[in-house]
């Protein structure tokens, strides 16, 4: 039986403020789908890379603010749209990072399949 839309929204709010915000991996490896496909990036395809992907970014550019603002449900798919602050080093401008992500979840609500559009702004932190 699928998951209720509520459920799988509290789920890909997890995997963003567990995994990109608190940079916990093993919340990746528990969410994502072994069979994991994003239609992003040609280097950042499988679950692994993509895993390796989250990892890097998490180092780089940790997160200081925001996370993931509006949530839909339809079927298996979700959309979100999100923002974040990210910051390189403690003494760097901000990069605002807003983003759209679409997934696709399998019936027990593992996220299965990704696509996403970003726009990075640096400069001021938003009011």
């Amino acid at each position: 039986m699928p998951l209720a839309p509520e459920q799988l929204e509290a789920r890909v709010r997890r995997f963003y403020e567990e995994v990109f915000i608190n940079g916990n991996l093993d919340v990746f490896d528990e969410l994502v789908h072994p069979d994991f496909y994003s239609h992003t990036s040609p280097n950042e395809t499988t679950r692994a890379s993509t895993r390796a992907w989250f990892g890097r970014i998490i180092a780089e550019y940790p997160v200081v603010a925001g996370g993931p603002q509006d949530v839909v449900v339809q079927g298996n798919t979700i959309a979100l749209r999100q923002e974040y602050v990210l910051r390189a080093a403690i003494d760097s401008e901000p990069t605002i990072a807003r983003t759209m992500d679409f997934y696709k979840a399998t019936e027990d609500g593992l996220l299965k399949e990704h696509w996403d559009m970003v726009d990075l702004v640096a400069g001021e932190l938003p009011e």
